[in-house]
């Protein structure tokens, strides 16, 4: 989503992350990860990912410009949020992905049946496909190395 959002390619990527769970790390894998992807344009994204949030699945989104910024907050389980002079609270957050999407994936499905028809073209090129793969390797490389990986350098 960085590639798509800053409409620039990876230029450098560098992972920091741990397995706390021990079932995760004996499997090689990371639970928590903060990566730092650094775009062709100069801009810079920044993606924080744990597999364990306390109170759901949290995922958020900032985009901080010269002219401003864009904000997309976690998705509640109802609109309802209560004041008073000793506390506010405010609803919880959806608890899974596959619960938090549905018109996204319905959009999706609809999106591939009309490919598959003939009606629409894939919205998605083979060139977004190779460079998200791309940067995914240099940041899993990232990760086992604790270096800087330079996208298109071997």
């Amino acid at each position: 989503m960085a590639l798509w959002m800053t409409s620039s390619p990876a230029r450098k990527v560098y992972v920091q992350g741990r397995a706390f769970d021990p079932d995760i790390r004996s499997a090689g894998d990371l639970d928590l990860v903060v990566l730092s992807i650094e775009h062709e344009s100069g801009s810079v994204s920044v993606i924080d990912n744990g597999r364990r949030c306390a109170h759901g699945y949290d995922q958020r989104l900032e985009a901080i410009c010269e002219d401003g910024s864009f904000v997309v907050t976690n998705r509640a389980t109802h609109q309802l949020h209560t004041h008073s002079a000793e506390r506010s609270t405010c609803p919880q957050i959806d608890a899974g992905f596959d619960t938090r999407y549905p018109q996204a994936y319905l959009n999706e499905m609809e999106h591939f049946l009309d490919v598959l028809s003939g009606a629409a073209k894939l919205k998605v090129t083979k060139h977004d496909t190779l460079s998200a793969m791309e940067l995914a390797e240099a940041a899993a490389k990232s990760a086992r190395t604790g270096q800087v990986v330079h996208l298109g350098a071997d």
